[in-house]
């Protein structure tokens, strides 16, 4: 086949759909030249076959390629067809996966696009990295479907494309590399800490809003890469005028989120291909122009999102089946979905969004109603005690707090801090008093804490 070595051209085909239709594979010793789907019938498949793989590679006789590649169909042809086993068994919807993230009882895993060297040439392919119930850990060819070991399949669908130069990874090399020599996995806690120190950093959070906006944000970050094992999931929503950080709070998601799809233009058409062929998180930004409801493609996207928060969400779409007519197709819109806009959103989603919207409006007013309520109770103010659960800049954030709410006391802790707060039984608190005084706390239980926050509350009661 060649002059300039010995090596032998192998081509490897494989069946890909009906009426002879292969997905052939070029190798030279273990590099692998060319991967192209064909039908093999057909003498000017064969031949742009040949071409493109003799194209740049004069050690290459384009004669030979066919002859080789005429035989290799023949055999092909020639392959047995599995024997009858009777009728058909019924497959079970649960048995059924997505390929981008698998989450079943024997097995759990990711797809990763892979690059591989051609020639001249970067082909992609997509790989599943599998986690087994006993621990093994392995990598292997995304197929049609997932042998298991007690002999069943796990049948994926639909099929994704295959993967482009500028498909994004998610995954280093290295970072799989790790994974498959034993890696330890990561504490859960210590991800969600690190994503709110890093949130924290890049975002310029004001203090009244710092406290909850970065474990939210962290919190659905690890969400979007577990979401399929929810029946539903919940949109995340940006308001605010220009300049306000929406854009730059999706720049970070973009980066963190599992396959993010970040667009503020693209077409129904495209949005609900796209989720229904690779999954992911959509970051959609300018989510105004949802409130102009004559266009008829913004009423296809918010029929998408309407249905998109839950598993089994589809939008139904009539697809040509060339000249005879029209089909039904459901594409699947399940995914975690973010909306950033200025003007606020169409009445149909922000009817969902209005109860959260308003819940914590309620949170933020509830410290003047009750201290409103104490005054017409009583005549006299009563003492209030406030708590800050900050991420950063503690001490000034608390007292910020201290002074808008008009508290007498407000206990501040660093909710980052490890072994304290959230989910452990300590905490370090420091206390803030409305005099200015300040009187920080060793890490203690949260029994003790209690006992220390009423003493300092019980000098405040007993004054006239």
């Amino acid at each position: 086949m060649t002059d300039e070595t010995e090596i032998e051209l192998t081509l490897d085909l494989a069946p890909c759909g009906r009426n002879g239709t292969a997905t052939v594979t070029a190798r030279l010793g273990p590099e692998v030249l060319l991967v192209d789907k064909l039908d093999l019938a057909r003498s000017k498949a064969r031949e742009a076959f040949a071409a493109k793989l003799c194209e740049g590679r004069p050690g290459l006789d384009q004669a030979a390629v066919l002859e080789l590649l005429l035989r290799e169909a023949a055999r092909f042809a020639e392959r047995p067809e599995p024997e009858p086993t009777g009728p058909a068994a019924e497959v079970d919807a649960s048995r059924i996966i997505r390929p981008e993230r698998i989450i079943t009882p024997e097995v759990s895993g990711f797809s990763i696009p892979t690059m591989t060297a051609a020639g001249d040439k970067v082909l992609g392919r997509w790989e599943a990295y599998l986690r087994w119930a006993d621990g093994r850990r392995e990598k292997r060819p995304l197929g049609t479907a997932l042998e298991m070991p007690d002999g069943g399949r796990l049948f994926v669908h639909p099929q994704p494309g295959e993967p482009t130069p500028s498909t994004k990874l998610g995954w280093t090399a290295a970072g799989r590399k790790k994974w498959l020599d034993g890696e330890p996995a990561p504490d859960a806690g210590d991800v969600f800490q690190r994503l709110c120190r890093a949130i924290d950093y890049y975002l310029d959070l004001p203090g009244k809003s710092a406290a909850g906006t970065a474990p939210t944000l962290a919190l659905w970050t690890i969400l979007s890469y577990g979401y399929h094992a929810w029946p539903a999931v919940p949109y995340l929503y940006l308001g605010g005028p220009l300049g306000s950080g929406k854009s730059r709070v999706f720049e970070i998601l973009s980066r963190l989120c599992f396959r993010p799809l970040a667009t503020s233009n693209l077409t129904a058409a495209s949005l609900f291909r796209s989720l229904h062929a690779f999954g992911g998180t959509l970051l959609l930004d300018e989510a105004e122009r949802l409130k102009k409801g004559q266009d008829p493609d913004v009423g296809e996207i918010l029929s998408m999102l309407l249905a998109g928060y839950k598993r089994g969400g589809s939008a139904l779409r009539l697809e040509p089946i060339g000249d005879s007519g029209f089909k039904t197709v459901s594409f699947d819109v399940f995914s975690p979905k973010a909306l950033a806009c200025i003007a606020g959103l169409p009445p149909a989603l922000q009817t969902d969004l209005d109860e959260i919207h308003n819940a914590a409006r309620r949170s933020r007013d509830i410290t003047r109603q009750l201290l409103a309520l104490g005054r017409r109770q009583t005549g006299r103010p009563r003492v209030v005690v406030g708590f800050a659960a900050e991420t950063q800049d503690l001490l000034a954030n608390a007292a910020a707090k201290l002074t808008a709410k008009k508290l007498d006391l407000i206990v501040a802790n660093d909710v980052t801090e490890p072994g304290s707060g959230f989910g452990a039984d300590d905490n370090r608190v420091t206390l803030l008093f409305a005099d200015g005084r300040q009187e920080p706390l060793p890490i203690m239980s949260k029994a003790e804490v209690a006992d220390r926050v009423l003493a300092a509350v019980l000098p405040m009661l007993q004054r006239d």
